[in-house]
């Protein structure tokens, strides 16, 4: 009887000690995209963004493009709120990654398709996917930021 306890316990000691690996594993990664993203090299004052905003959709096709001067560090969902307004967007917050684009104008997601962020460095040629939401984005540095709606 004595062995089967501890048999026991040295179980749920491992199975406690693998909850504990995984669960600072989890949070580790969580932080160092976060982290990565809020200690990229940044520029004071102000930075220099062109906000693409375009739609693949048959039903509801637009190309809108808006360069502008902003404070360094703002959000991306603050930059879209004074681009376009809060009222022509909309979407749902996830607490880690913040809020996630789900509706620009009149093009909502549905089936396939869907609302995508991509950034580049201005001079850069190729896109990267935003790990992030809108509001955890920070813009701080200049960047060209494209909203796609694509399958």
């Amino acid at each position: 009887m004595m062995t089967l306890i501890k048999e026991l316990t040295r179980y749920w000691v491992l199975q406690a000690f693998t909850i504990v690996i995984l669960g600072s594993y989890i949070f580790g990664m969580g932080f160092g995209v976060v982290s990565l993203l809020n200690n990229s090299p940044e520029q004071t004052g102000n930075v220099n963004v062109l906000l693409i905003i375009e739609s693949n959709h048959p039903e509801f096709t637009f190309n809108f493009s808006y360069t502008s001067e902003i404070p360094s560090n703002y959000t991306l969902i603050d930059h879209l709120n004074n681009t376009i307004g809060s009222g022509n967007w909309g979407g749902i917050k996830y607490n880690p990654g913040g809020w996630f684009v789900q509706r620009i104008f009149n093009a909502s997601e549905q089936g396939n398709w869907n609302w995508l962020i991509y950034y580049r460095i201005p001079g850069d040629k190729s896109w990267i996917i935003s790990p992030v939401g809108a509001s955890s984005f920070k813009i701080n540095r200049d960047y060209e930021i494209k909203f796609l709606f694509t399958e």
